[in-house]
């Protein structure tokens, strides 16, 4: 590399120690489960164009034609925005989005099983448990199980709002609030492949099923107007809450794989950067548009965005930087390659 590359790399791998030593709220979406070949929201697009459907109707059908004529164009979430499905088709897509992430997900388990391979988001998290202080939390959109496997790895404890051993029932935000201090706060904002709802619709979480249980709905919320629906029931209002807490008691954020594209976390950090609170940290394979109109309409005051770049490189965007720096032959766009020069 020149002195301009070799000074330009130091400057981001100081910025980039400087918000990990601060203990972030470690954000984590559907890049961080894909980096461990858990499945993404392109493949479940993929799943959807390709299944077969049951339809109570001619509206039905008529509705699931129009869906998948605006998954020809759009992103899996803004074709559901798009089309108003039956409650039918809506249980249809929840239960078949839990059998395919639920099935690789335990094929991801089973191997971590076999070989107890630390995972990048797991050497962070050891990492940032050592600091003195470090009240960590994690906030993820994704239904998989990667932020609890890490958790173990690293040999921490989580409260993620239920409490039992393998039959656990859902618990308040009183409850909640007096958690062990070591326990770090995951929030799992969407639901989880763990969670499901009785006939009188009671939440419970069964760890590692095979299969949805008999008379259980999984309690996921998927895309689309349902999401909004969904999170005004428990436990998603009390996981809202808390993520309100999360975020409003840090002032530094790292974004692990996420776009800045739910309605339910970006408009909240985007208040935080506005008020001059926030500082940014992102790793992405790509930036979104969202993140670019975050960065460059100048919401967040300090922060540092790394993106996959082409050779091996990465892409960098700082407020310390007046135009997109490019670092070669360095893929620390990537956590694991990061953590290399930040631990």
């Amino acid at each position: 590399m020149t002195s301009e590359e070799d000074k330009n790399l130091e400057t981001v791998l100081r910025l980039a120690q400087d918000y990990i030593s601060a203990c972030p709220l470690i954000v984590l979406g559907s890049g961080a489960s894909a980096a461990e070949g858990l499945p993404t929201m392109g493949q479940l697009k993929e799943l959807f164009q390709t299944s077969e459907f049951t339809f109570e109707n001619v509206s039905e059908n008529t509705e699931w034609d129009s869906f998948l004529v605006s998954l020809q164009t759009l992103d899996l979430e803004s074709a559901l925005l798009n089309t108003n499905l039956s409650k039918n088709l809506i249980d249809q897509i929840i239960t078949k989005t839990w059998n395919y992430i639920s099935h690789s997900d335990l094929t991801y388990f089973n191997k971590l099983i076999i070989t107890p391979k630390p995972t990048a988001v797991s050497r962070l998290i050891s990492h940032l448990s050592q600091a003195s202080n470090p009240d960590l939390a994690i906030a993820t959109t994704n239904y998989d199980r990667l932020g609890e496997y890490s958790l173990d790895l690293a040999g921490l404890t989580y409260s993620d709002g239920f409490s039992g051993g393998y039959i656990k029932q859902g618990i308040s935000n009183r409850t909640f609030n007096s958690k062990r201090s070591t326990d770090v706060d995951l929030i799992k904002v969407h639901g989880s492949l763990d969670w499901f709802q009785d006939p009188q619709n009671v939440a419970y979480s069964f760890p590692l099923q095979n299969e949805i249980p008999n008379d259980y709905k999984p309690l996921i919320v998927t895309p689309g107007i349902q999401k909004f629906r969904g999170v005004l029931q428990e436990p998603f209002r009390s996981l809202l809450q808390r993520l309100d807490q999360a975020i409003i008691k840090k002032n530094h954020y790292m974004c692990i794989g996420y776009g800045f594209n739910d309605e339910h976390i970006h408009p909240k950090l985007i208040e935080r950067c506005r008020l001059g609170r926030a500082k940014l940290l992102i790793l992405t394979r790509t930036i979104t548009e969202n993140t670019l109109r975050l960065l460059e309409q100048g919401c967040c005051q300090e922060f540092l965005a790394l993106e996959m770049g082409t050779n091996n490189s990465t892409k960098c965007y700082s407020h310390l930087f007046d135009d997109i720096v490019t670092i070669p032959n360095r893929s620390i766009w990537q956590l694991d390659e990061l953590l290399k020069f930040c631990m």
